[in-house]
């Protein structure tokens, strides 16, 4: 999580609002593709056999289609709470710098989130004000309950 901070202020500000600080910041992933990392690693009927598996005991992913989620970016990404927004940046593969803002959405906008533990990475949900729930993972190891915590408090 610090290491994400870091990173934004020295190379990622450009792509924030002037006067725009950064509070928090977490890498994400799409949700189970922590389980398809897993399985690619064990690899042959083993390693379907592991996925298949862990996809069944996951939670995420299964949210109301449309609306604000339809507009959260898929796939490798870094979720920045910042003074004002929620934002989301990408970036490059390599050295890992901040490369474009694909999402943005005031807190206005978001009505809850939370982080339901899993044993590689927990799944964040984010529900909107419009009724629309959005997932994406986050490595246990980037601390996703303080994310959440952080981001509670600017919505709340």
């Amino acid at each position: 999580m610090k290491m994400w901070v870091k990173k934004m202020n020295k190379h990622g500000m450009h792509l924030l609002h002037a006067g725009e600080s950064v509070e928090t910041a977490v890498p994400s992933q799409s949700t189970g593709s922590m389980n398809g990392n897993v399985a690619r690693q064990v690899g042959g009927l083993v390693g379907a056999a592991v996925h298949a598996a862990m996809s069944k005991k996951q939670d995420g992913g299964a949210a109301p289609a449309g609306g604000m989620a339809d507009t959260m970016p898929r796939g490798d990404a870094v979720y920045v709470v910042t003074d004002q927004r929620l934002a989301v940046i990408t970036y490059t593969v390599l050295g890992g710098k901040p490369d474009e803002l694909v999402g943005s959405y005031r807190y206005d906008e978001i009505a809850g989130v939370e982080a339901a533990k899993g044993r590689l990475a927990s799944t964040v949900t984010v529900r909107f004000s419009d009724g629309s729930v959005g997932a994406f993972e986050v490595p246990r190891m980037a601390k996703p309950e303080k994310f959440v915590e952080v981001l509670e408090s600017k919505i709340g």
